[in-house]
Parts: structure tokens; C-alpha cells; sequence
């Protein structure tokens, strides 16, 4: 028998969830008052979003419509203006600003379009900043309530799943007693734990766990490598500090070949899943 090498072609198909396609499952699951929210936050955060204001009706001023008014961008400039008030009866010349309209002398029609909320050139008053309106990163809470969003849509589930969201520290862990949480909220315990386990299949892999124990078998299981074997040794990780080797062959059930490997995977799992996203937002120069 002789080997060879060998090159082959195979083209399969598969559905990707593109970033596009996730937004638009995600947008499709909110409500109108939701889907509002989300609108004013992207506006809020991104600079380069505007929002598409719709053309209100000017009301029809005193006296007859005047049907050769200029045109500004395809719109009459004046409904109906009268001589002396901006308007000089030639349609050649144009329209200018009326000077009892408080507009400085030389500002042009482009310029009186472009000044600021309320009349002002320097955009001043409340409007935001240009920092509070830039694209923040999202933190570890804004992407797990993301997740409950699309994942519950019970009201009663959502309310837990906010609640236990909420006391979530950064490295990922749930420092709140889920006995005290179905207190605060009068509700059952096992009803607080069902959500419990629900979130704790959310990205990222072992977060919302209540030990480090519980991590590293939240990432295990995600993997599908959470044997009874892995179980023991998760469960004597103080003799795993201690390098106590025999001891933990005599525990977990293994062959001596297998332990080196089964502490290997253990090392390559992340016992701080959230400090992914505990960077702080970068300084704007």
C-alpha cells in the first residue's frame, strides 16, 4: 500500500449570523417604547447618527398666497410676503432676510438655515457635548442585558434576570444570595435559580458563577468536556495548588497519562471571564 498525497474541493453552504443580521433579529423583539429607547441611546452615543426630522407645515400667514414666491431647495421661500419685507417683487433678484428678523448684516440664506437651536450661532445651551456623544464600549452589564433582551421574554423572568445582572461584579462573579434576591422580589427560590442557570449559558462562557469552582465547570460544560473525572478535580482544586499529583489521580479516578492533560485544559480556562470587558474608555485627545 502506498501513501499519497491528496488536495479536495468541497463546497458546503451554512447560515453565518453577520453583526447586520443579529441587530436586525435583536431590533425585530422589541416593543415600540423599547425600540424608542434603543433609537435615542444610538443617537446619544454615535455623533455621525441624525435623526430624520419630518417637514412640519408652516401655517398660512395673513392675506392672499403670493404664487410667484421664490423657491429655496424645491419649498417657496415666503407663503406670503409683501413688499418692504424681504421680498423685492423681481423674481430675478431673489429673496433676502429681513432686517426686523435680528439676522446680522452679510448673514445669507445658507447661514440662517445652519444656526444653532433657539436662533444661536454657537450651539451652546443644553444640547450634549461632543464627548457625552461619543461611542462608548459596552460594559459586561450592557452586554449581558443585551442577551436577557433576546433570550427572555417572560416579564417575570426579565425582572429576575435584571436583578441578578445587576449584581454582577466586574470579574463576572454574582456576589448577591439568591435566597435574599427571591426575598427582596417575593418570589420563589427555584424560580430565581431557574433563571440563575439560564444566565449562566450567556456569553462570556462561566459568568454570573458563585465560585471559582462553579466558573471553570460553567466553561467546561460549555465545551462539553465536563466529565465526572473533571467534576472530582474541579471540586479538589486546593490539592491542585498543593501540586498534589498522586493524591489527585487517587481522587479523580484517572491513569496517571491522563492527569497532566486534564490540568492542562483546566489552566487554559479564563477563572475571570468579565475582565473582557472592565477596559475604561479611552481619554478623548
Amino acid at each position: 500500500m502506498s501513501s499519497a498525497l491528496r488536495l479536495d474541493l468541497k463546497q458546503t453552504q451554512g447560515l453565518v449570523m453577520t453583526p447586520q443580521l443579529q441587530q436586525a433579529i435583536k431590533l425585530l423583539q422589541l416593543s415600540n417604547l423599547e425600540l424608542q429607547t434603543y433609537v435615542e441611546g444610538e443617537l446619544e452615543q454615535n455623533p455621525f447618527l441624525e435623526r430624520a426630522e419630518e417637514a412640519t407645515e408652516r401655517p398660512p400667514a395673513d392675506g392672499p398666497e403670493r404664487s410667484d414666491a421664490p423657491e429655496l431647495d424645491g419649498r417657496p421661500a415666503l407663503a406670503a410676503a409683501e413688499p418692504g419685507d424681504g421680498w423685492s417683487g423681481d423674481a430675478d433678484e431673489g429673496w433676502a432676510p429681513p432686517a426686523a428678523a435680528g439676522l446680522p448684516e452679510g448673514l445669507g440664506v445658507n447661514e440662517f438655515a445652519s444656526v444653532g437651536r433657539g436662533g444661536s450661532t454657537d450651539f451652546g445651551g443644553d444640547d450634549a457635548t461632543f464627548d457625552d456623544r461619543l461611542s462608548r464600549p459596552a460594559t459586561l452589564r450592557d452586554h449581558l442585558l443585551e442577551q436577557l433582551t433576546l433570550d427572555l421574554h417572560d416579564p417575570v423572568a426579565r425582572l429576575i434576570g435584571a436583578d441578578l445582572i445587576d449584581q454582577v461584579d466586574e470579574a463576572g462573579y454574582l456576589r448577591g444570595d439568591v435566597v435574599e434576591i427571591a426575598d427582596r422580589l417575593g418570589l420563589e427560590v427555584d424560580a430565581v435559580r431557574a433563571v440563575l442557570a439560564r444566565l449562566q449559558q450567556f456569553d462570556p462562557p462561566g459568568v454570573l458563577a458563585r465560585s471559582i469552582g462553579e466558573c471553570l465547570a460553567l466553561q467546561l460544560r460549555e465545551r462539553g468536556r465536563l466529565d465526572p473525572a473533571m467534576e472530582r478535580l474541579i471540586d479538589n482544586l486546593p490539592m491542585v495548588a498543593q501540586a498534589d499529583i498522586q493524591g489527585l489521580i487517587r481522587v479523580c479516578g484517572v491513569l496517571p497519562d491522563d492527569l497532566p492533560e486534564m490540568l492542562a485544559e483546566l489552566k487554559a480556562l479564563n477563572p475571570k471571564p468579565g475582565l473582557a470587558f472592565a477596559a475604561g474608555h479611552p481619554d478623548t485627545v
